[in-house]
């Protein structure tokens, strides 16, 4: 499934196609503005492991703030030493990023045949996609110097296939 969203005479087109010239001289630009260019591939990874949100803080006193989720520590010390293990390196300009964040799926989805037809499709339940790609865009600093290069993010969560571990998969492309 593709995504799609209505233009002016709602008509679907795919997300991010060209709705013409923008500045009336039709060279390739695209509704963002910018010119159209092919993204290069710089690094994928695969982080085993239950993804870690990073919600919201909260005050102990004294101007201390504390993270609400305890875990958060040791998941971004996952990603950031996966990611240098992957060849991750300090890279300069714009960046694309597209993560996939898998979950196990409750027990009570599973029956003596398998998966139970009442069973959801889509993980809708907490954590939230972007508090998820939030921990991890901080826990990806051997990229970049600076997580504000990234200029476009593509984030998803569900539950995992049969036989699949959770965990989350990283693709880091330069824009």
């Amino acid at each position: 499934m593709t995504d799609r969203r209505l233009d002016a005479n709602h008509a679907e087109r795919p997300l991010g196609a060209a709705t013409g010239p923008i500045d009336g001289d039709g060279r390739g630009m695209t509704s963002a503005g910018g010119p159209e260019r092919p993204l290069e591939a710089v690094l994928r990874f695969d982080v085993p492991g239950v993804p870690k949100p990073q919600g919201s803080k909260r005050h102990i006193g004294n101007g201390v703030m504390v993270e609400s989720c305890k875990e958060l520590k040791g998941w971004r010390q996952a990603v950031t030493e996966t990611a240098i293990a992957a060849g991750a390196s300090r890279w300069e300009g714009p960046v694309v990023v597209t993560l996939e964040f898998r979950f196990d799926r409750p027990k009570g989805h599973w029956g003596k045949r398998g998966l139970v037809p009442s069973a959801p499709a889509e993980k809708t339940t907490k954590p939230d996609v972007d508090k998820l790609s939030r921990a991890l865009l901080d826990a990806l600093w051997p990229c970049w110097g600076d997580d504000a290069q990234v200029v476009e993010l593509h984030a998803r969560k569900r539950f995992c296939h049969q036989g699949e571990l959770p965990g989350v998969l990283v693709l880091v492309q330069r824009a």
